[in-house]
């Protein structure tokens, strides 16, 4: 128990600390449907089918959302709540805001243990307050994290010593992760053959190919699961199936002009519940525009529902956007991806608990922590490209970390078009090690 490593338990005790105190809020969004999934299994005893309004609109019959998440976490809900669904915005909440929170600190701590274990790489792992950002969320997020942190390890096992059953495991665990985030689907192909690039002029082409075929199988026996449920739940063939959702156009809308994350999805958010909502001017591209977009919002309101004519219209807007500026769609992908990791967002048992804090003393405490934000991509970068010169295996590992990160931000950002920063939450921790690594040296 070194003093750096007190100090990180300390940083991680306050954290948990804060979070206790303001975990619990009402239940919402995403927060319903994994709360009802988790209730139907209870009751049922196993997985349940799909709603028939979410079949429908699957089929193109409805317009509304259809079922397209995996059941993972569901199941784990289900596991954690005991059958007890009285009070899931306090109770369920709780538990998984006491489990989700350990799961990040063990990935932390672990990180931690790797690591040169300084007093700068003690702050860099407990300092930030992003990476709990969604403990007490009912969401997927958190627990991504450790799934992918343990996947990754394994990937890094298998590039330092080369084997099938190595392989093996580190594609099956990473393949997990599908089951808990849909695109997640995506990630183990990818970092697989990341991995087999790395041991590409040390190990015999047809090992690699045997190597990848193993990957292959442990992947396509998991994405045959997920198909065999979404079949089975649905009566559709597919292994998501669509991603259709209320206010897909608004979203297509709100992701062709400059705008942040809070201010692009929240105005989404905001239309769709009929609440009140603002908008830059830059959303703007002509007046004929605005007056279309103000149009349909005071009619939202007026009426106080979000319907499929209102969202067409917004879909509509969407191709004129892209349309008339093709480049610039293309380079919102880039900002889109950018803004996951240079934004400003906190969690919100955090901004809670800061509240009663004088704002000009909470100022230099959210400026503090966008600048630590900005050093430590800094410190993780330099040492990602310290790692490509050198062959030890902690730059090995490094190497596949900052792959990951830039991968999954890729993925995310450039051709999913998406601006959520929990998306990837998965990475922070690969970046976070790596900045630690940057002492290395001087360790």
């Amino acid at each position: 128990m070194s003093r750096p490593l007190l100090l990180l338990l300390a940083l991680l005790a306050a954290h948990f600390a804060y979070v206790l105190r303001h975990f619990e809020h009402v239940l919402q969004t995403d927060e319903l449907y994994y709360a009802g999934k988790a209730r139907a299994i209870v009751a049922r005893g196993g997985l349940v089918r799909a709603d028939p309004q979410a079949i429908a609109v699957e089929r193109g019959e409805a317009w509304g959302t259809s079922d397209w998440r995996p059941q993972g976490y569901p199941l784990l809900l289900a596991a954690v709540s005991l059958g007890d669904f009285e009070h899931p915005a306090h109770t369920l909440r709780l538990r998984m805001t006491i489990l989700q929170f350990l799961l990040v600190a063990a990935v932390l701590v672990h990180a931690f243990l790797l690591s040169p274990r300084t007093w700068p790489s003690a702050l860099i792992l407990g300092l930030p307050p992003w990476t709990f950002g969604f403990v007490n969320e009912l969401g997927p997020d958190s627990v991504n994290v450790a799934v992918v942190w343990i996947a990754l390890l394994l990937l890094w096992r298998y590039v330092q010593q080369p084997s099938a059953g190595r392989m093996f495991a580190a594609a099956l665990v990473f393949s997990l992760a599908l089951f808990i985030r849909p695109e997640m689907i995506a990630m183990p192909p990818l970092m697989v053959g990341v991995a087999l690039l790395m041991r590409f002029r040390r190990t015999p082409f047809g090992t690699l190919v045997r190597h990848a075929l193993v990957a292959a199988a442990a992947w396509s026996a998991l994405v045959g699961v997920q198909a065999a449920y979404h079949t089975w739940a649905t009566g559709q063939r597919g292994i998501f199936g669509g991603l259709h959702i209320t206010n897909a156009g608004a979203f297509a809308w709100a992701n062709n002009w400059w705008g942040t994350e809070k201010e692009t999805y929240d105005f989404v958010y905001a239309l769709t519940e009929a609440r009140e909502m603002q908008l830059p001017e830059r959303a703007f591209d002509t007046a004929e525009e605005r007056a279309e977009v103000m149009r349909v919002i005071a009619r939202v309101r007026q009426r106080g529902s979000f319907t499929a004519e209102d969202d067409a219209v917004f879909a509509r807007l969407a191709a004129e956007k892209k349309r008339a500026h093709p480049i610039r769609s293309v380079v919102l992908r880039g900002w889109h991806a950018w803004n996951m990791w240079f934004n400003t967002e906190h969690n919100n048992p955090l901004l809670i608990a800061m509240a009663p804090v004088p704002r000009m003393l909470r100022l230099p405490v959210w400026g503090a922590l966008l600048l630590l934000r900005w050093a430590i991509l800094a410190l993780a970068m330099v040492a990602f490209v310290r790692a490509l010169r050198q062959r030890d295996p902690l730059s090995l590992l490094i190497v596949l970390l900052i792959a990951y990160a830039l991968l999954r931000t890729a993925f995310v950002g450039g051709v999913l078009n998406w601006n959520v920063h929990r998306y990837i939450l998965s990475a922070w921790p690969p970046v976070l090690f790596s900045a630690c690594m940057f002492w290395r040296r001087r360790a």
